[in-house]
């Protein structure tokens, strides 16, 4: 196809949670398209996954875009803002901005393994390749970091008659949403479970889900977490497992999703279910007290040791 969607001269649209495949050009934006936004979208196996031109204040953010020849290029464009996609093994540059493109903002990406010499270009003038501290992702760029700060010591040079820099390239790729979780390693049989998770993301959740496949189960089965406190950028969830009848073993993992259309997932992780310890009464424990005084006491009179009576106060 020449075109996957296209804007001309449009306005305040929103193109999300597409997949956008085998085209010339992706996704077209020209000729005063502005304000727009493109997120959560897969483009992959175009000539250009984004082509900006004459549109100005779009935000393209949360996408995915791969194996393309050029991810994005941006020409007589201004003040657009590129954040928190993914550039994974596009052949020319993963983000190409010529002639024209200033005061674009690209920030916060990942960019992995794109083009054969350096991943992105600039031709234009005032684009900014950083945040006021932080920049992108680049995997042929990830040390040294000599102070452990995240950020490698020396700036990333793109290609391009600009001269420009991203000049705080991290050393880990960037989490659009993290999930934290201690594994259960035991559960009881016939007991339910509490599951626990703390959600950070930079945009909105919209659900945390817990898959779990019980004991002897080829079958996965999920169920919403609820939040239990936080807000919906870092909170912490809670979901309960059903009761197990019987022992084996029980796996299970925890997905995260937001507002975009990102989908965080945990690794998966095996508890094993069997049976509690048996429960003593506070009679047993008195009782067992009461056997082992009497097992010192024996074992004294035979050393020739004068025991005390713990229980007797006084001198």
């Amino acid at each position: 196809n020449q075109e996957g969607c296209r804007l001309y001269h449009s306005n305040s649209a929103t193109i999300a949670s597409n997949t956008i495949s085998y085209n010339q050009l992706g996704v077209n934006l020209n000729y005063s398209s502005n304000s727009n936004r493109i997120e959560g979208n897969t483009l992959a196996l175009n000539n250009i996954s984004i082509s900006l031109l004459y549109s100005d204040y779009n935000n393209i953010s949360t996408n995915r875009i791969k194996q393309n020849q050029v991810g994005i290029l941006i020409r007589y464009s201004t003040v657009n803002e590129i954040t928190y996609n993914e550039f994974t093994g596009n052949t020319e540059f993963a983000v190409d901005a010529d002639v024209g493109s200033t005061n674009n903002r690209v920030h916060h990406n990942n960019f992995i393994s794109n083009g054969n010499t350096k991943q992105s270009a600039d031709d234009g003038s005032s684009n900014c390749w950083n945040a006021s501290n932080a920049g992108n992702f680049w995997n042929d760029w990830t040390t040294p970091d000599s102070d452990n700060n995240g950020i490698v010591d020396n700036p990333y040079t793109l290609n391009g008659t600009a001269g420009a820099c991203d000049y705080f390239p991290l050393t880990e790729k960037i989490s659009v949403i993290q999930i934290y979780h201690i594994p259960v390693c035991t559960i009881y049989t016939n007991q339910t479970t509490i599951i626990n998770a703390s959600v950070k993301s930079v945009f909105s959740i919209s659900e945390v889900k817990l898959y779990y496949r019980p004991v002897g189960s080829s079958t996965w089965y999920a169920l919403t977490m609820n939040r239990i406190s936080g807000n919906d950028t870092d909170g912490v969830y809670e979901g309960t497992l059903p009761a197990q009848g019987m022992s084996g073993t029980l796996d299970y993992y925890i997905t995260a999703s937001d507002n975009k259309g990102t989908i965080a997932q945990t690794p998966e992780y095996s508890a094993i279910v069997g049976s509690p310890a048996p429960e003593v009464s506070a009679f047993g424990i008195v009782l067992l007290l009461c056997i082992l005084l009497q097992v010192n006491a024996t074992i004294a009179r035979k050393l020739g040791v004068k025991c005390t009576n713990p229980f007797r106060s006084g001198v």
